[in-house]
């Protein structure tokens, strides 16, 4: 996981690679963009979460954009993206779309995952404000988890 992740943070601090002494070209890992400026909070970071599941890894945050760096192009993508482990590359047909912030992410097992966060809806489902469990596998919502969280001040959920 320590990898993927540096990989991805590499990407927004803009660090390079160190696998030798005279290779100074950018790291080849996809990462995230832009910053959601009409989230609640405060924290300027565009990433708040990392959650290594198999050979996948998930960001939350308030980023709006994944950046392809092998097209040199950016995605409209917010919110949630899920990268490979291996390689860094975006994986596009994970297509999880919440409405807003996410701000933790916890790996449930047996290919489930639970995101909280400043959403009304993940995927357009009903009964998803705040929180929501993942098909981790296909980035679909699980429907039987029914719940929701809100707050009169915009707190973000923490898990």
């Amino acid at each position: 996981m320590l990898g993927a992740c540096l990989g991805i943070v590499a990407l927004t601090f803009g660090l390079t690679s160190v696998a030798g002494a005279q290779d100074t070209s950018p790291l080849p890992v996809d990462g995230v963009a832009g910053r959601d400026v009409a989230a609640s909070n405060n924290i300027q970071a565009e990433v708040r979460a990392l959650e290594s599941i198999g050979n996948t890894v998930w960001a939350g945050g308030l980023f709006l954009e994944v950046v392809d760096r092998s097209a040199g192009t950016r995605i409209d993508h917010p919110y949630l993206a899920a990268f490979d482990a291996n390689t860094g590359e975006f994986l596009p047909f994970l297509l999880t779309t919440p409405n807003g912030p996410v701000y933790d992410i916890r790996d449930l097992g047996d290919g489930r995952m639970l995101i909280a966060g400043e959403f009304t809806a993940v995927n357009s489902v009903p009964s998803t404000a705040g929180l929501a469990i993942i098909d981790t596998t296909t980035g679909k919502v699980d429907r039987t988890f029914q719940a929701s969280i809100s707050g009169g001040n915009g707190d973000p959920a923490v898990l």
